[in-house]
């Protein structure tokens, strides 16, 4: 999955170093977890919760995060969408997450 857009060099450049630095996977084991702990949630309450279970993160990172890195690791096979609810945060019908497996990376 491409994290950039073409025709920015330096949003190709930020991805790279994104995931060179291992920070990319780190993200992902991070929002992996969430949907783990917390199953059948959507991606804005897991926005919510990545805030609170990684007060480090700026807020911005916190965030955008989950929204991300959900379809990737949908991608690898690890988390799917499940039922459609009502999130608690946007009011909105959306799709909810659940890991295919409950173990941990």
């Amino acid at each position: 999955m491409q994290g950039y857009r073409n025709n920015e060099p330096t949003s190709k450049a930020a991805w790279e170093d994104y995931v060179e630095s291992g920070t990319l996977g780190k993200r992902q084991a991070q929002t992996y977890f969430l949907v783990v702990k917390y199953p059948n949630h959507s991606s804005a309450e897991y926005s919510r919760l990545m805030v609170k279970e990684f007060p480090e993160l700026g807020i911005r990172c916190a965030v955008d995060t989950p929204h991300k890195r959900l379809p990737e690791l949908k991608t690898k096979g690890l988390v799917d969408q499940t039922t459609l609810k009502i999130c608690t945060e946007t009011g909105r019908e959306v799709y909810s997450w659940d890991a295919t497996s409950k173990e941990l990376l």
